[in-house]
């Protein structure tokens, strides 16, 4: 049978963090919905001709908004995916690319962006709704000099429908809750539910036509929450555990938690909740957690315990997992040999120690072994304000959480430009994972930026398009007169011996590819690989192109050959591929990627020479041919710089 029309039909049930360890579930009516994006749609101009980004979990209330509310005004709702919601440079590139208008965000993914240096996208949203936890008037001024979009400060808890009160803060200087929405009334009380006058803080409670039906199978924290108005007899208010004061103008400032209630990240916590999962873990006898807040006024988590046993990060990470989602899992654990009590036996918070000994994961503090996780564990140093941190250490279990993570992204961001995006970071841990992941997207990157030069090589002395078949390792040396040459010439214009005959076999090539300029990788010492090239129209002398040779054998702009030993080359008829090398072992596999290698090296006072070729595409005999003129080529070289230089 079709159900008949009823307002006071539930429309959805929410679970936020209960005391006991149980969460808790919210029931809301249709009629309270309704009520809430009437209001909503009297203060701010949602339209059908504007996009909304939807970016929040749907078991955060606020998500409705972003959804329900949305549709009913016929706007455009642009999904983020959930690696958008982490990375703050793609959810800034979502927000521009898609032209989103309307945005609604927490206060700490507003920091997010904002630190990860996010700005642009700031152009085209027109209204920003902030809430979800308490903002500054820090944030207040800098969304101001940075966005025209109209500010409004929205706040609410889930069991009176998502927002009940809306401030536009656009031109405010101070951060306030504001008035109610339609069919919506607040209170402060005292401690007998007396009304507070102004200035004075007391307990907010709210009524009206928000109200949820209550807790799902738990009537007696309903009871406990939703007690009968005195200012209304026979209607309902909910006792928000908020502390706050009205002011002057009429609106109301929020002044923190009566309870223990927190917020974290907009995420609604009990600690309550969390103590008890601790407490179900067979090794810890007492557990306390609190809400701090570090040096740049972020809240966080931290738990106090007493163990029966020693217990490390690690395992007591395992167990909270296993119950809890992420944002509830504390970000420091401090043992203490009792939990501090004050003189009515109720635990004296004021006496728990700031997390600056933690507890220890009882594993050696590796040291970094390269200089990039040298590098990644000073960032990670430097944002969690720690020291102690070896590069074995998971982030989230020596102080981190999502907000830092997003700081350790911004700071690697101007080490390694592009290497990176936020969720890299989620998925590499520790540092030393980080750091192999680094090398490897850098090496990839700059494979894909090394290109193979092939030169153009006469056609009768090549044996075609076959596949790699190594010739006959050909070696020969320079003359004595030659090498004794050479040695003078590279100390005379302070150059390596190495640079002259790169050059001499550059212009040798440039003959056979009858080209002016020549691109040649060069292979050095420790497996580094550079490119060089060789212009003879440009330079007038031959000690110039020396001096420019020189330089890029000593260029820090080199690549590591296992970086680009992968980089693609099709052989092409009437092309070949030459490397040169001054190394004394090549790597493994080397002389395999290329058609001619000309190898340097030194045998005493006489400069020895090998070169390796690829049999299946060039004739031996056009290697030999190619290896005199080399050598002829030298000599005249030589000669000319030594007459012009009166050696």
């Amino acid at each position: 049978m079709p159900l008949a029309p009823d307002s006071r039909r539930l429309a959805y049930v929410i679970y936020t963090s209960g005391t006991t360890g149980n969460p808790k579930g919210v029931m809301i009516e249709h009629r309270a919905v309704v009520n809430f994006i009437t209001g909503m749609t009297r203060v701010i101009p949602f339209g059908p001709a504007k996009s909304v980004l939807f970016a929040t979990t749907l078991s955060f209330d606020i998500s409705v908004v972003e959804t329900l509310l949305a549709l009913t005004q016929g706007m455009r709702i642009v999904a983020a995916s959930e690696e958008q919601q982490k990375d703050p440079q793609q959810l800034a590139a979502l927000i521009e690319r898609q032209r989103i208008g309307m945005v609604q965000m927490t206060p700490s993914r507003l920091k997010m962006l904002l630190s990860a240096g996010c700005v642009a996208w700031f152009e085209g949203v027109t209204e920003i709704l902030v809430g979800g936890e308490a903002w500054t008037d820090d944030l207040l001024a800098e969304l101001q000099s940075k966005s025209k979009a109209a500010l409004f400060n929205m706040y609410g808890p889930t069991e009176t429908t998502i927002w009940s009160a809306v401030r536009e803060a656009t031109s405010d200087q101070t951060v306030s809750v504001g008035g109610p929405i339609a069919n919506t009334r607040l209170y402060i009380v005292g401690d007998n539910r007396q009304l507070q006058p102004i200035g004075v803080a007391g307990e907010l409670c709210i009524a009206g036509d928000g109200l949820a039906r209550g807790y799902h199978n738990r009537p007696e924290l309903t009871a406990e929450k939703f007690v009968d108005n005195p200012f209304e007899p026979g209607t309902r208010m909910y006792r928000t555990g908020d502390l706050a004061r009205w002011l002057p103008d009429g609106n109301v400032e929020y002044l923190g938690r009566i309870d223990h209630q927190v917020k974290i990240r907009g995420y609604r916590i009990e600690c309550g909740e969390i103590e008890a999962r601790l407490l179900a873990h067979g090794h810890i006898r007492e557990a306390v957690v609190v809400d701090r807040k570090d040096e740049q006024g972020q809240a966080y988590l931290c738990a106090y315990l007493v163990c029966s046993m020693p217990l490390t990060v690690a395992q007591i990470h395992a167990h909270l997992s296993r119950h809890l989602p992420d944002y509830m899992i504390p970000s420091y654990f401090v043992e203490l040999d009792y939990i501090p009590l004050n003189n009515n036996g109720k635990v004296n918070r004021t006496l728990l120690p700031v997390p600056d000994v933690v507890l220890d994961d009882q594993e050696e503090k590796l040291p970094p072994a390269t200089e990039i996780e040298s590098e990644i564990l000073k960032v990670w140093q430097e944002v969690l304000h720690k020291d102690d941190i070896g590069v074995m250490d998971n982030f989230f279990h020596v102080g981190g959480n999502s907000l830092r993570i997003v700081d350790i992204y911004a700071k690697l961001q101007q080490k390694y430009p592009g290497v990176l995006v936020v969720a890299d970071l989620f998925g590499n841990p520790n540092v030393r994972q980080l750091a192999q992941y680094i090398e490897t997207v850098h090496a990839q990157k700059q494979a894909s930026t090394w290109k193979h030069l092939p030169l153009a090589f006469p056609t009768s002395g090549m044996a075609g398009q076959g596949v790699y078949i190594p010739g006959d390792v050909l070696r020969f040396e320079l003359s004595e007169h030659t090498s004794q040459s050479l040695e003078r010439i590279s100390s005379h214009y302070s150059i390596q011996k190495m640079s002259v005959l790169l050059t001499a076999f550059a212009y040798l090539m440039s003959e056979y590819a009858q080209t002016e300029t020549v691109t040649l990788p060069c292979l050095i010492e420790g497996g580094d690989v550079c490119r060089v090239e060789v212009s003879f129209r440009e330079a007038e002398e031959l000690e110039e192109v020396f001096a420019i040779v020189d330089g890029y054998l000593k260029t820090e702009g080199r690549f590591h050959w296992e970086q680009v030993k992968y980089a693609a080359y099709e052989p092409q008829e009437g092309q070949i591929l030459c490397a040169f090398t001054g190394a004394d072992l090549l790597p493994s596999g080397f002389a395999k990627q290329f058609d001619l290698v000309l190898n340097c090296g030194e045998a005493g006072i006489v400069q020895s020479m090998t070169c390796e070729y690829n049999q299946g595409r060039i004739l031996q005999a056009s290697v030999e041919r190619l290896l005199r003129q080399f050598v002829s080529l030298l000599a005249k070289m030589l000669e000319q710089c030594e007459k012009k230089a009166s050696l």
